[in-house]
């Protein structure tokens, strides 16, 4: 049975990405991606998300649209 919950991945996608898992966090996260195809593309798309954000230019974000996407983050952090 794998211990290693998709919940535990998402927490530490983060720290996959930037390589400073434990090697045996780095094997569970690993192993349960090949288990877990749910998984498996989450990673994908954070991996694109990071990719695509990497290329925005936040000079080019209209301040109206900044505000609203602030507001929209704010009000789903204090949701949690």
């Amino acid at each position: 049975m794998d211990k290693f919950t998709c919940s535990a991945l998402v927490t530490l996608v983060t720290e996959y990405l930037e390589g400073s898992l434990s090697p045996g966090e780095n094997e569970q996260f690993e192993v349960h991606l090949k288990r877990c195809p749910p998984c498996d593309v989450y990673l994908v798309q954070i991996q694109q998300t990071i990719r695509a954000c990497g290329r925005l230019d936040l000079g080019a974000i209209d301040a109206r649209a900044r505000a609203a996407l602030m507001d929209a983050f704010q009000d789903w952090k204090a949701a949690r």
